[in-house]
């Protein structure tokens, strides 16, 4: 029988276990860090915890992190709304109170509140719908609510949420491509680019881009790279030279240009100049010429239009897209001359025939049926509506054949009528829509800037409200955390900069401008410079309008409430994208642990240009593989340099909060998620020269190894019997003796 288990140094307790296993510490002897002291002090690191039916609720979540020894501790928020009783709204008064002091009790600070992981973006993308409003307002609502949480419950402190704002191809991107340090393309051994990112091997050849419409958000389709664009060879200038465009306006016309069989300018970006263009007609096929244009091709052409038009740049992507709804416009256009053609001729036979049968008609009641087919036989107007040969005349009154042509005409013209001008509708259409047609980041940008300077004021009032009631004590921060590469813009470190600094800019031009685009999406008609009418969005007095804020004021309280949340494990996911490279000077491509070692050093270069940047208010510390899969291994566990970045900040004056979010090895040992990264930090675990040799601490390690023989590690025996050792609950004398 033995009762002193728990105080036994070779035997360990498993959480929640019902026997000794072997602590995980013991496994290899990590390198002590060679740092000149810690990084940090243990106090400075906190840790995540969440909730729901697998962990708890936060009063339990949060209780079991302080006695693991966390100071700092960040809520991880579930998305409520469902059967299960999770979320910020789940928790009432008294429970957000007990949160307070429990906190308040043990010295711990609840630094942060992270939204719903479900909140993936907040430009409303959706895969599948193009860009909903009605998402955008759910994951914006949600922010909110971590917003209002924290004012109540943690003090202040940081807001936390994922950006996947929308897809785009990496390879498009500019900081896909390998640059050096003057931003010169390095290229490889044929002279080609080379690629620092991928998505995927083949994608610079097959990338595919998305055309939104901006009134609406509705995706108007895909534009792919390996697409080769068929359209009709047209006629074009074969020298300089100058002259007039289609409208008689003075132009300078170059060689190329689009011009009509007499020499005159077309202009490409008037949809009406487009239908004077000249198909040049292959007369020994029968047919008219085609040309096929490849992605190179339409980059020139793209050239040749910013060109031209310095006030309507536009990308590769939309020229694509240009190009091919201008045939559908042509093709409508064409659908409508055609039809259109005879208009006139089939009008001018329906008011024949309703002449002819008025006089007809006239007649027939003034005289006999056989004096009025006689007349109508010596009108050859007339008479050919009734066949050549008068088939049933002696049937039918002239009147009744008339009416039965007068049918067969206005059915003809009403033809003519909806063929015609369904297909001038349906150019029109298309020619609105190239109006207001765009790359999809460009809307979606617009949309994710527009949700966080919107949550950003709620923050900072909810910031000036709590500390008026005396519940908060610090900002309230927003801070987008960089999410996974394949979830799209925002998770490498450079868009992550752009969201963050254009969002602050936002949020001044929000509490500043008396005016913005109506919130309402209102739309009315306003021409542009072509004198066209185009829909755009109403200017209305600004609800977010803070009359006699300075910008400089405005622009404080955005740098103090929209920040960034560096998470150190899905910067490193970016190693699975991270392309092999030519090396020139050996004449051979890069092994795979020199890859490894250039992909450390932009992981680095990174954190320094986030840093200069001064966007981080939060930090998730996590380790995790170059191979990029998505761990939550503690820092030092894995191959990142975690470490190397965490110290590089704190030597910069970061006083953000940093959490620990390395569960990943929870199984192997409990409380792995705090030990592990303290040791990975060198963060010492006992005060210096308190009873021990040397002066190194009392019962201090020498290495973290020798954690799992201290008391760190262990579980306290009971000091009392229980199960079938306990006795009865009868109390009784030691003799047994029976009382009266």
């Amino acid at each position: 029988m033995e009762f002193t288990y728990g105080n036994d140094p070779g035997g360990y307790m498993k959480y929640g276990g019902d026997g000794p296993v072997n602590d995980t510490s013991d496994l290899g002897e990590p390198t002590r860090p060679t740092i000149e002291g810690p990084v940090m002090h243990g106090g400075d690191l906190g840790q995540s915890v969440t909730e729901g039916s697998r962990f708890g609720t936060f009063l339990q979540t949060v209780t079991g992190a302080i006695r693991g020894g966390a100071s700092k501790v960040e809520l991880q928020t579930q998305m409520g709304g469902g059967a299960e009783a999770v979320g910020a709204e789940s928790y009432g008064r008294e429970a957000r109170q007990a949160l307070r002091e429990l906190a308040k009790a043990n010295e711990v600070e609840l630094t942060s509140v992270h939204a719903p992981t479900q909140v993936g973006n907040v430009s409303g993308f959706n895969p599948q719908q193009g860009f909903s409003d009605e998402q955008r307002k759910s994951s914006v609502d949600e922010i909110k609510k971590a917003i209002d949480f924290a004012a109540d419950v943690t003090g202040g402190g940081t807001i936390t949420f994922h950006t996947g704002e929308y897809q785009r191809p990496m390879s498009e991107q500019s900081w896909a491509i390998l640059k050096d340090d003057n931003g010169k393309p390095i290229l490889d051994q044929h002279g080609n680019k080379q690629y620092q990112f991928l998505g995927y091997q083949e994608e610079p050849g097959r990338a595919v881009t998305y055309m939104v419409d901006d009134r609406t958000g509705r995706i108007l389709g895909d534009v792919r790279k390996s697409n080769v664009i068929r359209e009709p060879v047209y006629k074009t200038a074969e020298h300089d030279y100058d002259g007039v465009d289609v409208d008689g306006n003075r132009v300078h016309i170059e060689k190329g240009d689009l011009v009509t069989d007499d020499g005159e300018y077309i202009d490409r970006a008037n949809p009406d100049h487009l239908f004077k263009r000249v198909a040049i007609f292959d007369s020994k096929n029968s047919r008219f010429k085609t040309e096929k244009l490849t992605w190179d091709e339409v980059e020139k052409r793209r050239d040749i239009w910013n060109k031209k038009h310095p006030g309507q740049q536009i990308t590769t992507e939309e020229m694509a897209y240009r190009i091919q709804v201008e045939t559908q416009i042509m093709q409508y256009r064409g659908h409508s001359l055609y039809h259109g053609r005879m208009y006139n001729d089939e009008k001018k036979e329906r008011d024949a025939i309703k002449k002819a049968l008025k006089f007809y008609q006239e007649l027939e009641g003034k005289m006999p049926k056989d004096e009025v087919w006689k007349i109508m036989r010596s009108d050859p107007k007339s008479r050919r509506y009734a066949g050549p040969d008068l088939t049933g005349y002696d049937q039918k009154l002239p009147s009744e054949i008339l009416m039965e042509a007068l049918l067969q005409a206005e059915q003809s013209l009403q033809y003519t009528h909806e063929a015609s001008s369904s297909a001038d509708a349906q150019a029109d259409t298309l020619v609105d829509t190239l109006r207001h047609v765009k790359p999809i980041g460009d809307y979606a940008k617009d949309k994710s800037f527009q949700s966080i300077a919107e949550a950003g004021i709620h923050a900072m009032e909810k910031t000036k409200e709590g500390m008026k009631n005396g519940l908060v004590n610090r900002d309230i921060a927003l801070t987008a955390e960089n999410i996974f590469p394949e979830m799209g813009y925002g998770s490498h470190p450079q868009e992550l900069k752009e969201l963050i600094l254009e969002s602050r800019e936002r949020m001044v031009e929000l509490l500043t401008k008396p005016t913005v685009p109506d919130p309402h999406a209102r739309l009315k008609l306003e021409k542009d410079e072509n004198g066209e009418e185009r829909e755009v969005i109403k200017e209305v007095p600004n609800p977010w309008y803070r009359p006699g804020m300075s910008k400089e004021e405005a622009a404080d309280y955005a740098e103090r409430h929209i920040k960034a949340n560096l998470d150190t494990q899905h910067l490193g996911m970016w190693g699975k994208n991270f392309q092999p490279i030519y090396n020139q000077n050996q004449g051979r491509m890069e092994t795979p642990e020199e890859t490894k070692e250039r992909f450390k050093k932009w992981y680095m270069k990174e954190v320094k240009d986030l840093a200069e940047s001064g966007i981080i208010g939060e930090m998730h510390i996590v380790d995790g593989m170059i191979s990029g899969g998505h761990v939550h291994l503690p820092a030092g566990q894995g191959e990142l340099p975690v470490v190397d970045a965490v110290q590089y900040l704190r030597s910069k004056g970061f006083k953000g909060v940093m959490i620990s979010e390395g569960h990943g090895e929870e199984s192997w040992g409990p409380g792995r998620i705090l030990t592990k990264t303290w040791e990975g930090f060198g963060i010492p675990l006992f005060n210096k020269g308190y009873f021990a040799s040397g002066g190194e601490g009392m019962g201090a390690p020498v290495r973290w190894t020798d954690v799992h023989n201290s008391y760190f590690q262990k579980k306290q025996g009971p000091y009392f019997v229980f199960g079938g050792y306990s006795p009865s609950n009868d109390w009784t004398l030691w003799s047994e003796v029976p009382l009266e």
